[in-house]
């Protein structure tokens, strides 16, 4: 039960951050709320006007055809009206969507400035280039097929929840008590999901890293002959991003028909209670058609959400992976007070200095040296050693876990980094 918790909060505070985001467009997110408002008036309206006109065809002995087609023009505008408010409400939803992932990938590229060297040698390259394309481009669509949903579906709940109680207080019960059940179902295969969405796009971050690597390095590839090595390596990764794909949409994939079910066993309750109202007379043929409109209506937006499950849970593995490298620390910044280098002699001293690129793998222990001013030396050591390491310590695009390193008998984190390089 714990370790539910821990996820839901997580996906609470992703979803909260994405907000912020989406929030800083607050005119464009008012006016698609005010055209998804008109949009369920306008979708609601045609069915009282569509059981009207059946009123007016059934209840009379003679039909009235300038009424009925009074009524039918009505209902032509309204569909009209429903059309157009939809199509606003979409072009302002998907400003917003496009702008707030804009503002993530702006974001996500000034980190890259700020962070140190380190944090991104420790990643593979491929996999950051993926976190700013693939999974921005996944948070952009969930977030226009969640807003969509967000404004349109609770808006149609709650205005047709109103409008069934007016025509029948029983019945509209029937359908409220019956509804909450494709919620459950759906909270519980997300759960299922959830984590196999997550994997899949941390693989996808993976072969990424891995084809940019294998791509970029080609002639060592053959100069050496490693091309079957290279193959497996990228089948198995592959395979992977298949399972790990196919299993996350066969789970998300249970939801949309488990909900529909769920909403057919309320569609068909209404219709066995409507004919029973009708029967008894507290129904007209033309109210219990649009009762059974509402009711779809009304089971309308669950149907919905569960049909974008996939995108959602796809944005939101998407989202942890963008946010976990926007949190990542900024490098330390430089000292309020730098000592002033007017010049520089070059006499370097390495003081007991340790360092690795992950706590639980030490690179340089322990390690000293005195290098005198004008003096040349050679570094030398195998592959990983850590020669390139060594001297981004000395630029200080590292910086050091244990010691100090001085130049001139000066700590280099005296200085500003500009004075130093």
């Amino acid at each position: 039960m714990k370790k539910k918790k821990k996820v839901s909060s997580s996906d609470k505070r992703t979803i909260g951050r994405i907000l912020k985001y989406a929030a800083r467009y607050k005119g464009s997110l008012a006016l698609a709320m005010v055209f998804a408002v008109l949009y369920v008036i306008a979708t609601l309206t045609a069915p009282v006007l569509i059981g009207y006109a059946i009123d007016n065809i059934i209840d009379k002995g003679a039909v009235d055809f300038a009424a009925v087609g009074q009524l039918l023009l009505m209902t032509g505008v309204t569909v009209l009206a429903c059309a157009v408010f939809q199509w606003l409400m979409g072009l302002f939803v998907n400003a917003v969507s496009y702008l707030t992932v804009q503002d993530i990938r702006n974001d996500i590229f000034t980190k890259f400035n700020t962070v140190p060297l380190k944090t991104i040698d420790a990643q593979p390259h491929g996999d950051l280039i993926s976190r700013m394309i693939n999974d921005t481009d996944n948070i952009g669509t969930g977030l226009l097929q969640g807003i969509t949903q967000l404004f349109s579906g609770i808006v149609m709940i709650l205005c047709t929840l109103g409008f069934m109680l007016m025509l029948n207080v029983i019945i509209a019960l029937v359908v409220v008590v019956i509804t909450p059940l494709s919620m459950f179902v759906a909270a519980f295969i997300t759960r299922l999901s959830q984590r196999q969405f997550r994997e899949q796009s941390k693989t996808q971050g993976e072969m990424s890293a891995y084809i940019e690597e294998y791509v970029g390095q080609q002639k060592l590839v053959k100069a050496f002959g490693y091309e079957e090595e290279a193959q497996q390596g990228f089948e198995e990764i592959n395979e992977r991003l298949r399972v790990s794909g196919q299993q996350s949409q066969f789970y998300s994939s249970l939801a949309n028909p488990s909900t529909r079910f769920v909403n057919g066993l309320v569609t068909t309750a209404v219709c066995i209670t409507g004919a029973v109202s009708v029967i008894n007379g507290s129904l007209t043929v033309g109210q219990i058609s649009a009762f059974i409109t509402y009711a779809n209506q009304y089971t309308k937006p669950f149907n919905e959400v569960t049909g974008v499950i996939p995108q959602l849970q796809s944005a939101l593995a998407g989202a942890d992976r963008v946010f976990e490298l926007l949190d990542s620390p900024d490098q330390e910044p430089d000292p309020e007070q730098p000592a002033i280098v007017k010049s520089c002699k070059g006499q370097i001293d390495i003081e007991h200095v340790s360092f690795s690129y992950s706590p639980d793998k030490p690179l340089i222990t322990d390690f000293a040296l005195h290098v005198r001013a004008g003096s040349k030396i050679a570094i030398v050591g195998p592959t990983g050693c850590g020669k390139t390491t060594f001297i981004n310590l000395l630029m200080r695009f590292y910086d050091v876990t244990g010691g100090d390193i001085k130049i001139d008998g000066q700590s280099i984190y005296d200085m500003k980094r500009d004075d130093l390089r």
